[in-house]
């Protein structure tokens, strides 16, 4: 039986390797620096989880 933990893990690594929203429409300069930055919060958060699953492995 999997555990609540385990299954909110492969959620988050689901999220993780889906591919991210494409836009069509134009972006003036603020919001292109405001989805920049989230982009970058939400790689170092991947960053962070990955660091997380491989200290656990031992990796």
């Amino acid at each position: 039986m999997v555990n609540v933990s385990s299954r909110k893990l492969m959620s988050r690594l689901r999220r993780m390797v889906a591919p991210e929203t494409s836009f069509s429409d134009e972006f003036d300069g603020d919001t292109l620096y405001r989805l920049t930055a989230d982009h970058i919060l939400l790689l170092q958060a991947r960053v962070q989880l990955l660091r997380r699953i491989s200290s656990l492995y031992g990796l």
